[in-house]
């Protein structure tokens, strides 16, 4: 679930660098001249993820609105396997038709819990769209004002970039912005 929060995490900033926002901050002011060169950084967004507590508190959320409906499912998972335990024991005492009969019921009770387990994964990822939305949106207020405070003109996702020099790296000052916001 963590892992596919931070892919979630990772598409969406990915979607701010293609997008309207383009995830890039930089100042608006005219300071920059041609002799004065374009400073740009590059924030680690995974990274800010995984080291701030709205992440863990994302996550955490997350597991918490879902654990009822997974622990639904296990009991319906346990009774399915009852089920066909019952089944695999009685079977050669009963007639064709009362195995085909239980068989056939056997199946519409797979059927249902394949559709349950589907209803849940699709309720997952929109609970896992929805907080990324809702940590994207702390995260951009981090990185403008990190942006700001340093006098960037231009901040990327290291996701966007194949590779980067570590001198660019400002990810530990939007951590330190984001747990001051979390606090």
């Amino acid at each position: 679930m963590k892992k596919q929060l931070l892919l979630a995490v990772t598409a969406a900033a990915l979607i701010g660098v293609s997008g309207s926002s383009y995830a890039l901050f930089g100042s608006s002011s005219s300071k920059t001249t041609a002799a004065q060169p374009m400073r740009i950084g590059v924030v680690d967004y995974l990274k800010v993820f995984q080291n701030v507590p709205q992440g863990q508190a994302t996550l955490n959320k997350l597991k918490a609105s879902l654990k009822p409906s997974v622990l639904k499912l296990k009991s319906s998972q346990q009774a399915l396997s009852a089920d066909i335990k019952k089944l695999e024991k009685n079977g050669p005492t009963l007639s064709k038709a009362q195995r085909a009969d239980q068989e056939k019921a056997l199946n519409k009770k797979q059927q249902a819990f394949h559709q349950q387990v589907s209803a849940l994964r699709t309720k997952e990822m929109g609970k896992q769209q929805a907080a990324a939305k809702v940590f994207e949106s702390d995260l951009k207020k981090a990185v403008a004002e990190v942006a700001q405070k340093q006098h960037f003109d231009m901040l990327i996702t290291k996701q966007a970039v194949p590779y980067v020099n570590s001198k660019f790296n400002v990810t530990q000052a939007v951590i330190d912005d984001m747990k001051k916001m979390g606090s």
